[in-house]
C-alpha cells in the first residue's frame, strides 16, 4: 500500500510543478504579446512618421 502512496505523491507532486510551469509560461507568453503589440505601434508610428516626411518632401519640391 506504501507503494501506491508514494506513486501518488510522486504523480501530485510532478502534477504540481507542471502547474507552476504552466503558469510561469502564460506570463511570459502575455509578456511576449503585450511586447509585440509594442513593437507594431512604434512599428506603425514609424510608418506613418515617413509617410508624412514624404508628403512634406513632395510638396517642398525637396
Amino acid at each position: 500500500m506504501e507503494t501506491n502512496e508514494t506513486a501518488l505523491q510522486s504523480q501530485q507532486q510532478i502534477l504540481e510543478e507542471n502547474e507552476e510551469r504552466v503558469k510561469k509560461i502564460r506570463q511570459e507568453t502575455e509578456q511576449a504579446k503585450e511586447g509585440w503589440e509594442k513593437v507594431q505601434i512604434d512599428k506603425d508610428k514609424a510608418q506613418d512618421s515617413y509617410k508624412y516626411y514624404k508628403t512634406l518632401k513632395n510638396r517642398c519640391g525637396i
